[in-house]
């Protein structure tokens, strides 16, 4: 069939769990040989463990564009022979690795040559023992169009060394960004999210897992609205310096949130237990409002000061002003809604780049986490 058709997307992907009916490496080199007489192929997602070199020749100096079109390339490895092409891919807009893998010269490779590639409008890479965040920059500068930056350590115990004035700096150079996941360990304060807000105010998703938020009343008032976002992710979310409210107190605090979140549908803490399915949100918060009386008003939520951080943090206090607070936003109820706004966003982008979306296996065994229809809260 491959020698019969004019292609111009795509899409290999086996299972990394199942051997049954993988394709040996000979047929996968076959399939290779084949595509590359097709000259106006605009896509290629090769999610399969190994596959050859997409050219004959393994000498850089020979490296020669094998598909003048391709505006998209998905790959589950890290074929060395690959990466070595990405400066000859001149019309490339969306690059996905999903295991870059971990040595020196490797890593430093691919982001030399990603850094080649201006036309890039989407960069999702899993790296494993990322030491050079220099070379991150390299990549803004040298990629102006870029909308998603997403970069992790597939290492979870490993401690990220992007750190606060490198990220502003990569932000500096990326006004168009909309899709910023980063593995960046510092602490961010009001003035600091004022600032992302100025140089990325298009931002959708917002993955910081390793950043904390330290927000405050005064400082809250002052914030410009983030109006473009509906999910964001940090290690944690702390209030500090609120001042003893009234009854109202959550309201007041949810009322400024709305005002700098519009759109915002999901938020989350990494550091959180995760949310319980037997969670019944709505009950809950409503019980707990019945609860609270003039009684109790030390242990209700009528006085903030219980909340606010202190010198170690108050984390349990923390987590249960949070959870109040998400509660009377509405978060939490749809446990599927990060990765529904995560997987439209990127369908999006690909039916704008290229005509249709690479869908991946998981959308069948998951098709609620790979939804790009809104489902209301009841279903």
């Amino acid at each position: 069939m491959l020698r019969c058709c004019d292609l111009q997307f795509f899409h290999l992907e086996e299972t990394a769990h199942s051997r049954v009916d993988r394709m040996s490496r000979s047929d996968l080199a076959e399939i290779l040989l084949c595509l590359r007489q097709h000259q106006n192929l605009e896509t290629l997602a090769l999610f399969i463990p190994h596959c050859s070199p997409p050219l004959e020749s393994t000498r850089v100096e020979e490296q020669v564009n094998p598909w003048p079109r391709l505006k998209a390339l998905y790959l589950a490895k890290r074929p060395q022979e690959w990466l070595e092409i990405l400066p000859t891919l001149n019309e490339l807009q969306i690059f996905n690795l999903q295991d870059l893998g971990s040595g020196h010269p490797t890593i430093q490779t691919v982001l030399g040559n990603l850094a080649k590639c201006r036309n890039l409008r989407a960069i999702d890479l899993d790296i494993r023992d990322f030491d050079n965040v220099e070379a991150l920059l390299d990549i803004a500068r040298g990629c102006p169009l870029l909308q998603k930056f997403r970069v992790k350590d597939v290492r979870l115990s490993g401690e990220p060394r992007l750190g606060e004035d490198l990220l502003f700096d990569l932000l500096r150079a990326l006004p168009q960004l909309e899709f910023l996941a980063l593995d960046a360990k510092f602490e961010m304060d009001s003035e600091k999210l004022r600032e992302l807000i100025h140089h990325c105010p298009r931002l959708v998703v917002l993955d910081l897992r390793y950043t904390q938020l330290r927000l405050s009343l005064h400082t809250m008032i002052g914030l410009h609205p983030f109006r473009q976002l509906e999910t964001m992710i940090f290690a944690q979310i702390c209030f500090k310096d609120l001042p003893r409210l009234q009854s109202d107190a959550i309201l007041t605090i949810a009322t400024l949130w709305r005002r700098i979140f519009p759109r915002l549908r999901d938020v989350r803490c990494h550091s959180d237990p995760p949310y319980r399915l037997e969670d019944d949100w709505s009950e809950e918060s409503e019980a707990d409002n019945d609860s609270m009386s003039d009684d109790d008003d030390d242990t209700s939520l009528s006085s903030i000061s219980d909340f606010v951080a202190n010198a170690d943090g108050q984390r349990c206090e923390q987590y249960a002003l949070r959870r109040k607070l998400w509660r009377v936003l509405g978060y939490g109820k749809d446990l599927d809604i990060h990765l529904r706004i995560v997987y439209t966003w990127q369908t999006n982008l690909e039916i704008k780049t290229l005509g249709w979306p690479v869908v991946p296996l998981a959308a069948f065994s998951d098709p609620d986490a790979h939804s790009t229809t809104a489902r209301s809260v009841g279903n």
